[in-house]
C-alpha cells in the first residue's frame, strides 16, 4: 500500500480555506504567478513551460518556442487590483489551537535557550486522531489575479496539440495556467501525518487571532527538527502559498471505453467545478490517437472570504452576518 505524502496531506488540509489551493513546496514569483503555464510533477514541484503574462513575448522572439503561438493580447488579460492582507496562522482541516505557557514547550524552550520571548504568547498546535498542518506568515501576503479566463482557455485550445507534442509529460501530470496567487515574502509551514502531535509556536504579541485575518505578529518555532519548513526570501522576491487557475487534461478517447484513466494530478476540492471539453484533435492517423482536452476552473471560492474593513462598507446591513 502506498504511503500518501506529506505534500498531499498538506493539499488536502488545507483545502476549507478559500484562497485555491495549497502549496507545500511554494514556488518563487519568478516562474509561478498569473499567466504562468506549466505542471507539478510526481513530485509536486512545479515546471514552467511559458508565461502567458509578458505583453513583449506577443512580438518578441524571445518567445520561448514558435510551436506555440503568441499569448493573447494585453488587452485581454485585464489584471485585478493586487491586494495585500495581513493572516494569521492558517489551521488544517481538525487542527486545534490553544495557548500554554512558555514554559510547557520543551520544543520552543530547547530552541531559545531557555531565554523567554519578549512580550510574547505561546500557542500549541495539535490535533487528536487525524493528521495535521499549520502555516504561518510574516508580513504582508500579497494577492495577484486576473479577472478573466475565457483568453487562456482559448489558447490552450488552439495549442493542444503541441502542448503536447512538446511536452508529453501533460498526459500523465495535467496542464496549469496560473489565474491567482497569494504570495509573501517569509512563512514557514508544517504538516504531519501521525496521530497526537503538537507543535508550539511563539508570538511576540500578547494577543494572536487564529483566523483568516489577523493583526501582524512575529513569531518563533523550533525549525526543522520540529518538522517546520521555513522560507525567508531577500529583496521584494516572494513565493506562493496559494494558487488558483485553471487545470486541463488530455484524454484519450477510445472506442467502447469512455476515456483512458485520469492522469495524476493536483487539482480536487469540495469548491471545484466541472469539467469542460475545450477542443478535440487528431495526434496521428490512427482513430487510437483521438484526444479530447477537458478544463476544469479551480478557484478561490470568495463567498467563504473574510469581510475586511475596505469590503464592509460596500455590504448591506443584511449580509454582515454571512
Amino acid at each position: 500500500m502506498k504511503v500518501k505524502s506529506l505534500d498531499h496531506d498538506y493539499l488536502s488540509l488545507m483545502r476549507p480555506h478559500p484562497y485555491g489551493r495549497a502549496l507545500y513546496k511554494p514556488p518563487t514569483v519568478t516562474h509561478f504567478h498569473p499567466g504562468s503555464v506549466g505542471y507539478f510533477n510526481a513530485d509536486l514541484d512545479w515546471t514552467p513551460i511559458t508565461d502567458l503574462s509578458d505583453a513583449k513575448t506577443s512580438s518578441s522572439p524571445s518567445w520561448p518556442t514558435t510551436a506555440f503561438t503568441p499569448p493573447p493580447p494585453p488587452e485581454q488579460l485585464q489584471s485585478a487590483p493586487v491586494e495585500t492582507q495581513t493572516w494569521g496562522p492558517k489551521l488544517g482541516q481538525d487542527t486545534k489551537c490553544r495557548a500554554v505557557e512558555l514554559s510547557e514547550s520543551i520544543s520552543l524552550t530547547a530552541f531559545t535557550g531557555g531565554v523567554p520571548l519578549a512580550a510574547g504568547t505561546c500557542f500549541r498546535f495539535e490535533t487528536g486522531s487525524s493528521a495535521g498542518a499549520v502555516l504561518l506568515t510574516n508580513g504582508p501576503v500579497t494577492h495577484r489575479r486576473y479577472f478573466h479566463e475565457a483568453p487562456f482557455k482559448k489558447w490552450v485550445a488552439e495549442n493542444a496539440k503541441a502542448i503536447l507534442h512538446e511536452r508529453p509529460e501533460v498526459a500523465e501530470y495535467g496542464l496549469w495556467v496560473v489565474t491567482s496567487t497569494w504570495t509573501a515574502s517569509e512563512a514557514a509551514l508544517n504538516c504531519w501525518s501521525s496521530e497526537r502531535r503538537a507543535v508550539d509556536v511563539g508570538f511576540n504579541v500578547q494577543v494572536v487571532e487564529i483566523g483568516e485575518l489577523a493583526p501582524k505578529g512575529q513569531w518563533k518555532h523550533a525549525g526543522s527538527a520540529d518538522g517546520w519548513i521555513h522560507f525567508k526570501e531577500a529583496g521584494t522576491d516572494e513565493k506562493a502559498v496559494f494558487f488558483g487557475g485553471l487545470y486541463f487534461t488530455w484524454r484519450k478517447i477510445i472506442r467502447s471505453v469512455k476515456h483512458e484513466k485520469d492522469p495524476k494530478r493536483l487539482r480536487g476540492g469540495r469548491h471545484d467545478s466541472e469539467q469542460e471539453s475545450i477542443s478535440t484533435f487528431s495526434n496521428g492517423d490512427l482513430e487510437e490517437d483521438q484526444f479530447e482536452v477537458l478544463c476544469q476552473p479551480i478557484f478561490e471560492d470568495e463567498s467563504l472570504r473574510p469581510v475586511t474593513q475596505d469590503t464592509a462598507n460596500d455590504e448591506s446591513e443584511e449580509d454582515e452576518d454571512w
